[in-house]
């Protein structure tokens, strides 16, 4: 049973990752779409939870303003949330694509993991068995798995 559901974005507690999985679908109006992100965080702290999973293999273009505000208004409060892991699905819309990656370079705190897939299934497998490491230790194996 979905813990919030409009028609963007449904947002589920994964038991067996013990995430918040956001399942994104088409364009959020800005206002959609930070509502969502917000009621996400809600969801984190109501569950406790320290890992993520945004699914936005089917999701649209996300606005320059709406990745600033993601940047410099959302991503401090979700650290402060103590999600500490994420796994991106990333979406089929290239703007979408070119978005998240964006916003994945500006993260800077050294106690966040994200990672990107291409599907479902290898986000979630990654999270469960996901040990924390070190930024540079995931950058380094993303480069080569790139390569």
């Amino acid at each position: 049973m979905p813990l919030f559901e409009e028609k963007h974005l449904t947002i589920h507690h994964d038991e067996d990752t013990n995430c918040i999985h956001m399942q994104w679908i088409g364009f959020a109006t800005s206002q959609k779409y930070r509502h969502g992100m917000n009621t996400g965080l809600e969801k984190v702290k109501e569950k406790e939870v320290t890992r993520w999973l945004a699914n936005m293999a089917e999701m649209g273009a996300i606005t320059p303003e709406d990745q600033k505000w993601t940047n410099e208004d959302w991503f401090p409060r979700l650290l402060e949330s103590g999600i500490r892991t994420a796994a991106v699905v990333m979406s089929k819309d290239v703007f979408n694509q070119l978005a998240v990656k964006k916003i994945g370079e500006e993260m800077t705190d050294n106690n966040y993991t994200m990672h990107f897939f291409d599907n479902l299934e290898e986000a979630k497998e990654w999270l469960k068995n996901y040990q924390i490491q070190d930024k540079e230790t995931i950058m380094a194996e993303q480069k080569q798995e790139e390569a």
